[in-house]
């Protein structure tokens, strides 16, 4: 019969063998340096004023352009070149004058009509407008308020013919809220 001695010993001779073979210098380390790869060449960038997006609400493309709704330099759209990414211009004014947006959203174009929709939720308005490609600029077209929705409009998006799909909130209480909703001018005619 072993005695409790006997046991401990046997532990400890153990514990020592543990020891000895983990010292051993044979074996493989835990830890491995890794390898890297060697680049034999690295391209740079030089990043301008132009070239910096601080937050971008959304994006455009057309058949040569991307258009970026960030507000840069008091710009709400900036244009780059769709295939080397060259700025090209900045449009839409900052403010809360006629053809200005306070807080640009949600932008879409129309691939038929080459028109483009920006929501401004600052001033609860769509602003519709085209973009000349000789000239550089944008020229408006319309503005449509959205104003009288009685709800609170964050984005909207034509769906044509005065159709608007909005995103939002109308209803006095939360249990009745309806977040998207389809608007025919001023009138509201559905809601999800």
């Amino acid at each position: 019969m072993l005695m409790w001695k006997d046991i401990l010993i046997g532990i400890s001779v153990l514990n020592l063998l543990l020891g000895i073979y983990s010292c051993d210098s044979h074996h493989t380390p835990v830890y491995q340096k890794p390898a890297f790869p060697t680049e034999a060449d690295i391209t740079t960038h030089i990043l301008t004023d132009t070239a910096l997006i601080a937050y971008p609400y959304d994006v455009c493309i057309d058949d040569s352009f991307l258009y970026v709704l960030s507000l840069v330099a008091d710009q709400w759209v900036q244009v780059y070149d769709k295939n080397s990414g060259a700025w090209i211009c900045s449009g839409i004014h900052e403010g809360q004058g006629p053809q200005e947006v306070i807080s640009g959203t949600s932008l879409y174009f129309d691939k038929n009509t080459k028109l483009f929709y920006l929501y401004d939720q600052g001033q609860s308005k769509m602003i519709t407008f085209s973009f000349d490609k000789k000239e550089k600029k944008f020229i408006n077209i319309q503005q449509i308020s959205l104003a009288e929705t009685n709800g609170v409009v964050r984005m909207a998006w034509p769906l044509g013919a005065d159709r608007y799909l909005t995103d939002g909130q109308q209803g006095e209480n939360t249990k009745r809220m309806q977040r998207f909703l389809i608007y025919e001018k001023d009138r509201l005619i559905t809601q999800y």
